[in-house]
């Protein structure tokens, strides 16, 4: 397996952790940033975390392979609403 360079997904706030390449598709774990506003009302810093879970993105291919994103983002509940 070649080496891919640090910024091959073009996403500085989330980091690479790991990728497996097959044939036809490339996965690669991603640190997903916690948020910094609710998406909703917009408040900042009101909210409350509880686990985390598996979350599969779909993004372009590269080199011709369906590429898959796999992130555990902080779930987490707005607590000024």
């Amino acid at each position: 397996m070649t080496e891919l360079p640090d910024n091959i997904l073009d996403l500085p706030q989330y980091q690479v952790l790991g990728c497996k390449s097959t044939d036809d598709e490339m996965h690669f774990e991603v640190d997903v940033p916690d948020p910094i506003a609710c998406e909703e009302c917009g408040v900042q810093g009101e909210f409350v975390r509880f686990g985390k879970r598996d979350v599969p993105y779909r993004d372009l291919p590269i080199h011709g392979k369906r590429v898959t994103l796999w992130g555990a983002p902080q779930k987490s509940e707005n607590k000024a609403r």
